[in-house]
């Protein structure tokens, strides 16, 4: 008898279904920029934790106490239906037929909510996935491609990648995103700030070439754009004169990078005194852009030299990730009026 309990008790605790995260936030359901975040546990108290961080949740609840926990925090959404797949190497699906809930007869959800929060537990497996929430033919240690498709438009919206380990024989699992914090996509700026329109500080439109100086690392060469010089830009800092003129240009930085919200921002600054300084700002800025930018407006120099060989590095932290350092080269840019 006891032992049947105990196997009743462990099926209810398995069935880990589809969870929307209203407590995170509450938005409107026309679709913006779809984000997604992806992580693995071996503990409930862990994956709370790293969902928190990776969305700037406020709360996060996991029913039960599953354990070897796969989740996948979404937010952007619309009010649409979607689906997850998440591939190896070799192509195998890994979430099983009834990874959204043992009550559902398709593979798709409609969130009720533009955040939302699926997970699944890695020990909840069979082969084939059939009448279960993860594949036992496709689970093994190795990178997997995880694709959130908008299914009533057919569109994949986010696409991220995670690397499982099992330890301890096999007991436990955690996961490691590996996302590419080269593919970050720099903007122009949407518009100018401080009572200057865009258009009197430069023409054309910027390029950002993205590349590589080491360990969370890059250099972004900036071209493709002209700036002007500006005599009158007492708005831009109000209590230094030496930053009222000079070549300025804006530039729009991402809120995510495939599907990891930044929460931290970390911008090069003069202080009250003229001073180099750094500041600190956070997710709230990203305005621009239906919300998934923040514009920017540097100072380059006070002459086109200056301008040139000036090198601005701003520092960024998305979900997991481990803080980016991306510096910005001028030299690429154009200064007609440097004579």
């Amino acid at each position: 008898m006891a032992k049947k309990f105990l196997s009743a008790l462990l099926a209810v605790l398995m069935v880990i279904s589809m969870v929307p995260m209203a407590a995170m936030a509450e938005g409107e359901r026309a679709e913006k920029v779809p984000t997604l975040a992806v992580g693995a546990n071996d503990s409930n108290t862990d994956a709370v934790a790293a969902i928190k961080k990776a969305v700037g949740a406020s709360s996060v609840t996991l029913e039960g106490d599953q354990g070897n926990i796969l989740w996948f925090a979404m937010t952007g959404l619309g009010a649409n239906n979607y689906s997850l797949s998440v591939k190896s190497a070799s192509g195998a699906e890994l979430l099983g037929d009834k990874y959204v809930g043992y009550d559902k007869e398709t593979r798709n959800f409609k969130p009720d909510d533009e955040k939302y929060l699926i997970y699944v537990s890695l020990d909840n497996k069979a082969a084939g996935g059939e009448g279960q929430q993860v594949n036992k033919d496709a689970l093994a240690d190795g990178a997997y491609t995880v694709t959130l498709t908008n299914q009533d438009t057919g569109r994949v919206v986010a696409t991220e990648t995670i690397t499982l380990a099992s330890t301890e024989s096999g007991a436990k699992w955690n996961g490691k995103q590996t996302t590419n914090a080269g593919g970050i996509e720099f903007k122009v700026a949407s518009q100018g700030h401080f009572e200057k329109g865009l258009s009197d500080l430069q023409t054309g439109t910027p390029t950002f070439n993205v590349t590589s100086a080491g360990n969370n690392k890059w250099n972004v060469e900036v071209g493709g754009a002209s700036v002007k010089y500006v005599s009158d830009y007492r708005k831009f800092n109000e209590t230094l004169l030496q930053e009222q003129h000079g070549y300025y240009l804006g530039i729009s930085i991402p809120k995510a990078v495939n599907g990891n919200i930044v929460s931290k921002m970390t911008l090069p600054c003069l202080d009250e005194n003229g001073k180099p300084d750094t500041k600190d700002l956070t997710a709230d800025v990203f305005t621009e852009y239906n919300d998934s930018y923040c514009d920017l407006i540097f100072r380059l120099g006070e002459t086109a030299e200056e301008a040139k060989a000036a090198s601005k590095a701003i520092k960024l932290t998305y979900g997991g990730i481990a803080e980016q350092t991306y510096t910005f080269d001028f030299s690429g840019l154009t200064f007609p009026d440097e004579n």
